[in-house]
């Protein structure tokens, strides 16, 4: 199987000049594509140009109820393949909690402007020890000094699994490594619904609290859940058991390989082996 992990233009040409060596036509290749970039538009062109067994699409937008790789009106079949928690080289993580709040953004997105600002409100009314890392846009009011700097690997992996709660919503992408980072170092989160179709997709409820902009009841979940310190544990545990499960770097791999191996064998492929 030949993988194309990038759908830009330096990509499609490098592809192209391997397909032109090869002497054979573009379906005559065992070629899979895998469109990782920060939007939901699919090049239906490209694919066209291409003919690849299986496209994967990282910010696959979920279209009906049930899945279907060929919901998308294509004889191509389109998958879901996200972002991974990948828990190699990391620093050793505290094994116990030490700050109640933990939320560390770029600011890539408007929504994460309308949080940070939801959390400067909240947290000095709720009372709580706090990690909040953020640059905000001009005119957002901190009078109370809670915004710091961004931390490097480590810093933020440590203060990410010594938190009580931690918040993910989306960047630039709605998949982030936030998402999976959150879940991997063991971490009760505060989850946006990414929207995008995820197998063996993480329950709200069962898994994270899930909240929505504009975030206005913030305070109150936040408030509510610290004092619930039983049924975090329970939840965050949880999580990273379905994480680890389901969602490292290496079930990726398996994911892609075995669906690739299907499609090209020609064997029937059930999405609900798959948690889709």
């Amino acid at each position: 199987i030949i993988v194309m992990t990038s759908m830009r233009a330096y990509a499609r040409d490098a592809l192209r000049k391997i397909v032109k060596r090869s002497g054979k036509q573009p379906k005559d290749l065992p070629l899979v594509v895998c469109d990782f970039d920060d939007h939901d538009f699919i090049d239906f062109s490209y694919l066209e140009e291409l003919r690849p067994l299986v496209f994967f699409k990282r910010e696959l937008l979920r279209r009906a109820e049930r899945f279907s790789p060929y919901a998308w009106g294509h004889d191509i079949p389109i998958w879901p393949l996200q972002f991974a928690a990948h828990y190699a080289n990391l620093p050793p993580l505290p094994e116990e909690k030490f700050v109640d709040i933990f939320c560390s953004l770029g600011r890539t997105h408007p929504t994460r402007d309308l949080l940070i600002s939801a959390l400067l409100d909240a947290i000095p009314k709720i009372n709580c020890s706090h990690y909040i890392a953020y640059s905000p846009p001009e005119g957002v009011n901190d009078p109370y000094g809670l915004l710091k700097g961004r931390q490097d690997w480590d810093g933020y992996m440590k203060l990410l699994a010594g938190a009580r709660l931690a918040v993910s919503v989306r960047g630039w992408g709605r998949d982030t490594l936030h998402y999976w980072e959150g879940f991997m170092a063991g971490t009760a989160m505060m989850v946006v619904d990414p929207g995008i179709i995820i197998p063996h997709p993480f329950i709200p409820h069962d898994h994270y609290i899930p909240i929505e902009p504009p975030y206005e009841d913030i305070a109150g979940k936040m408030k509510l859940y610290l004092n619930k310190p039983q049924w975090l544990e329970e939840k965050r545990l949880a999580a990273k058991a379905h994480c680890l499960q389901y969602h490292t770097t290496e079930r990726r791999a398996e994911f892609l390989i075995s669906i690739s191996s299907k499609v090209l064998s020609g064997e029937k492929i059930f999405p609900e082996e798959y948690g889709l």
